[in-house]
């Protein structure tokens, strides 16, 4: 045994080191893999809601504003609703009416854990 001190590591200090290594790494990689899930997560309900915008700005322009439902699916397998319903009371004599319309727009599997943003707006129509 050498008296100045020890030289080199025991088999146990690398096996330490390793395992250290090892947990280290495990918690950053499941770091960044939930990284990755948030961003996925947030650039899908980012195209939601843009498709549920532009479906919203389509209302009495090139789509009916009147009682009913549209839908589709987009080319991305977006699938999207609008529900527009019009709100009963007021004057009936005037010539203009109030429409309830919301948007969903649902993405991912179908089996309940898809995710979905919906817009809800107010609008005023031409009364039918």
């Amino acid at each position: 045994m050498n008296k100045t001190g020890s030289r080199g590591f025991t088999l146990i200090e690398v096996l330490v080191a390793f395992a250290i290594a090892a947990v280290s790494l495990a918690t950053l990689f499941r770091i960044f893999a939930g990284g990755l899930d948030s961003a996925r997560i947030a650039e899908g309900e980012a195209r939601a809601t843009m498709l549920a915008e532009s479906e919203l700005a389509m209302l009495g322009v090139e789509a009916p504003l009147e009682d009913g439902e549209r839908a589709g699916v987009d080319d991305d397998g977006y699938r999207w609703r609008v529900t527009t319903r019009r709100i009963q009371g007021g004057d009936d004599n005037h010539p203009l009416a109030r429409y309830d319309v919301t948007v969903r727009v649902a993405w991912g599997p179908e089996d309940g854990n898809e995710r979905a943003v919906e817009l809800r707006s107010l609008r005023v129509g031409v009364r039918p």
